[in-house]
């Protein structure tokens, strides 16, 4: 097993590397949309492993991200979602950034009609985002039908407007020092969301403010915003969060609510992972893990009403557990999960090619690294020298 390991680490690092340039689950790369509402605009994108690997359609989440400030908190906010997927804190996504630069951000978000303007602003970025954007990346980038959204100052009062204006597009939206525009003010909100109370999958709603005077306009519409909800009929059926931060300057508080909201919002995600280690692997047989895991990550994507499928931590994780306290049939079952799940990532097949072998069962060991093979064959984001050292490794098992 101990070769198992080093030679499947060995690949999976060095796989991780190729993709991610500095990251170790993302890649940059970028779309150009010609918007009947924006014109010519350049959408920034980091692609997911998964998105290389995942055999299924509209099976990755998505996280739009509004307020590419510069590029320097635009690459942390990167880094921090990087993290949190390499680590099991959130699943892998595609993070979606859109331009909203000084130039542009006040004319982009604007409640009040300019002048020979049928829309105001607000409205031209709505559309752009749900008729424009959201389509293009179902089609081409295999996302998820609801999406994540998050925005800072000017563009938190748009996340606020947008979770108003169409909830249904939306599983969870951040609003980060945003505020309120006349008619759509906290005041309001009773009369704005009451049709969230009956809805059964309404977006989950989290909006931060620093307690700094920089930041005491956002605290007051934030306060007057939990007050309203906490008013509500039926409050409880409304997912919100208010957090308040106590040394956050305006500028900070993105940073520092990124990782709070998904923390929160995922916490049933990395869950699942810390109940397997510390209570499911000594009490669920090895011939049921795959079945049970299935059904950890079937609850949560009910839950969240989306689709949430375990990552190769999870596999990886739990999979090794059960080959040092079971044999090699559980970690059998888990790298076949493995397989169904990212038919496309080659390391799955040549972990299957090599078990087999340590079986002993040439056939089967063939069959594997045959599909290893082609599987390797067929990655595109895959350097030629890169693939020519997978393709030795592969060819080496049993040798």
């Amino acid at each position: 097993m101990k070769t198992i390991i080093s030679l499947f680490l060995a690949l999976l690092l060095t796989t991780v590397s190729a993709l991610a340039q500095d990251m170790a689950y993302l890649t940059r790369d970028s779309i150009q949309i010609s918007s009947e509402y924006w014109g010519e605009t350049r959408v920034d994108l980091a692609l997911p492993e998964a998105f290389y690997t995942t055999g299924e359609e509209n099976s990755i989440p998505c996280v739009i991200v509004l307020d590419q400030q510069h590029k320097y908190t635009y690459q942390h906010h990167l880094l921090t979602f990087d993290l949190m997927m390499i680590n099991a804190q959130m699943p892998q996504s595609l993070i979606v950034g859109v331009p909203f630069d000084y130039q542009i951000r006040n004319q982009r978000t604007a409640s009040r009609l300019a002048d020979g303007d049928s829309i105001t602003g607000a409205e031209g970025t709505r559309r752009f985002i749900e008729d424009e954007l959201i389509p293009t990346l179902k089609k081409d980038y295999k996302i998820i039908e609801r999406v994540i959204i998050v925005g800072h100052s000017r563009t938190g009062w748009l996340v606020n407007y947008l979770l108003i204006s169409n909830p249904d597009q939306y599983a969870m939206g951040l609003a980060a020092s945003g505020f309120f525009e006349p008619g759509f003010e906290p005041a309001d909100i009773r009369s704005l969301v009451k049709d969230w109370i009956v809805k059964e999958d309404s977006p989950a709603w989290y909006f931060t403010n620093g307690i700094s005077r920089e930041e005491s306009s956002y605290k007051g519409a934030y306060d007057q915003l939990e007050d309203s909800l906490r008013a509500m009929a039926q409050p409880g059926s409304i997912y919100w969060r208010h957090k308040e931060f106590d040394y956050n300057g305006h500028m900070g508080n993105f940073m520092m609510s990124l990782a709070w909201a998904f923390s929160d919002y995922y916490g049933s995600y990395a869950k699942i992972l810390d109940d397997w280690l510390y209570d499911k692997q000594d009490k669920v047989a090895s011939a049921d893990a795959s079945a049970e895991l299935i059904r950890d990550f079937q609850k949560l994507s009910d839950e969240k009403g989306m689709l949430i499928k375990p990552d190769i931590i999870h596999l990886w994780s739990i999979g090794s557990y059960y080959f040092y306290n079971d044999g090699q049939d559980g970690w059998l079952e888990i790298m076949l999960l493995a397989h169904r799940l990212y038919p496309n990532d080659h390391n799955f097949a040549y972990e299957l090619s090599l078990t087999y072998h340590l079986m002993e069962d040439s056939e089967k060991r063939e069959l594997w690294r045959e599909k290893a093979l082609a599987i390797l064959a067929a990655s595109s984001h895959i350097s030629e020298p890169e693939k020519a050292d997978y393709k030795t490794a592969i060819l080496e098992i049993g040798r």
